[in-house]
Formats: C-alpha cells, structure tokens, sequence
C-alpha cells in the first residue's frame, strides 16, 4: 500500500505542472513508475482490491493527464517545426537566388541572417536547411572577398601612378606660373583618369597636388585680379570634364554610405580646387 502510494503521489507530482515539465526526461520516469507498479502487483503483498483501487485511480488519472499534455505539446511542436520549416525554406531559396549576384549581394544576405535568426527551429530539417543557407552564405561572401582582392590591386596600382605624378609635380617650376598652370592642368587630367587609391594613403598622396594647386590658384587669382575679368573664357575642355566629376562625385555623396562620405567628400574638394584653377589658366 505505501509503496503504490508513493508511485500514485510521485506521478500526481509530475503532473502538477505540464507548463515546466521536461517532457523526455518525465516520459521515462512515469514509464518506471508504471513497471514498478506492475511489479507491485505480481510480487507484492495482496491488499483487498477496495483500498487499492483508489490509489489506482489517482494514479491512473495522472498518466492520463501526462500522456494528453505531451501529445499536446509535440503536436504544437511539430506545428511550430512546418511553419519555422516553411520559412527558412523560403530564405534557402533566396540565398541561393542572391549567389548569381556575387558580391553585390553582401548586404541583401546579412539581412537574410537576421530573418533566419529570428524564425524558429525547423525540427530535424533544421541542420540540413542551415548548411544549404550557409553554403550560399559562403558563396557571396568570397565572391565580396575576391572582388575586394581585386580592388586592392587596383588601388595599389592607381596608387603607384599618382606617386609618379606627384614626382612631376614637385618639379614643376613655380617662377613661371603660366607655364606651371599648363603643366599642372595637364598632370590634372591624368590624375582624374587614374581613379580610386587606397582609402588611408588619400590624404598623403593628394597634399603634395593641393600644395601646388593653391600656390598657382593665389597666384593667379593675384593677376586676375589685375586683369580684365570678361577677358577670361570658361569653355576650356578641362573646365567642362571636372565640373562633370564634382557633378558626378556630388551625386554619388548623396548616395554614399557613412562611411564612404569622407573620401568622396575630400575628392570633391579636390577637383573644386583643380576646378579654380583650371579656370583660371584659361587665357
């Protein structure tokens, strides 16, 4: 008697709280609470069958309760696996759409993490719908990296060019600034043609052609200054192509992220100042 109490009180315990159960671990006790009943019932002592079947009852009612809360719950589960399923399914099928792009599709893909992050478990198709997801993943993001790789080699070598114009620069000879004008608008539109260089050596590199630009432009300005201003013709081909870059460049910053503004934003400054002083060369 006490000890099938013990087994009727222990499985009324487990049942007490469906909300907190673990469902595996409860399974396995109540499946021994059961076996040692049965035992209880072939080995044990004969008790009269009216004071057993109380405590038989109660416990009976409680594996009924526990075995209608767990089939409630994988139930659910298994709802809740279909519509996680569903959905990293569709995000499989997106990420792959996005490996054609390359790495154009960098960012599109981030966001996609984010959805899958957010969606639940997708139950035992959850690890083979994650290596799909992460293999498109993988995909883009070395296409982004070659691409990178890429772009640094061209920047390196862009870098290598304007040093070489930076040489002429500093042999220009300033006494003469009509011919230092020429010079300068002529190793300007070389410049313009080179392109990126590396984001940290910008500044470097340009100092020396901002230096050299300002002492021209002053001096310039100094005899426009004395000059007649009508005299001085804006038509210059020169004049034409780097107002079409601030142009493009001033297009380009509004559509700029963070933190692509500043470099967009010194190069603006710079050809506003080759701008000045192209204008001026114009006779």
């Amino acid at each position: 008697m006490v000890a099938k109490e013990e087994i009727a009180a222990r499985a009324e315990a487990i049942v007490a709280n469906l909300g907190g159960i673990n469902w595996k671990k409860s399974a396995v006790e109540m499946t021994e609470l059961f076996e040692r009943w049965q035992k209880l019932q072939k080995e044990g002592p004969k008790v009269p069958k009216a004071k057993t079947d109380p405590i038989w009852k109660r416990f009976s009612q409680a594996r009924a309760k526990f075995e209608a809360g767990r089939r409630a719950f994988f139930a659910n589960l298994d709802g809740s696996f279909k519509e996680a399923k569903a959905e990293k399914t569709s995000l499989v099928d997106s990420a792959k759409a996005l490996v054609t792009k390359g790495a154009g599709a960098t960012d599109q893909y981030k966001k996609l993490q984010n959805q899958w992050k957010l969606a639940g478990k997708a139950g035992k198709a959850e690890e083979s719908l994650w290596k799909e997801f992460r293999a498109a993943g993988d995909a883009i993001f070395a296409a982004k990296k070659a691409e990178d790789a890429e772009i640094e080699i061209s920047h390196k070598a862009n870098l290598e060019k304007k040093i070489a114009l930076n040489l002429e620069i500093e042999a220009l000879n300033l006494d003469d600034i009509e011919s230092a004008k020429k010079a300068l608008a002529n190793i300007q539109a070389r410049w313009e043609k080179i392109g990126h260089i590396p984001r940290d050596q910008v500044r470097k590199i340009e100092d020396p052609i901002r230096k050299v630009e300002k002492k021209i432009a002053d001096a310039a300005a100094d005899a426009w200054r004395r000059s007649d201003p009508a005299a001085k013709a804006r038509s210059n081909s020169l004049v034409s192509q780097l107002e079409e870059a601030i142009a493009g460049l001033e297009k380009d910053l509004e559509q700029a992220k963070p933190e692509k503004k500043k470099e967009i934003e010194e190069q603006i400054t710079a050809r506003k100042a080759w701008l000045l002083a192209a204008a001026q060369a114009v006779d």
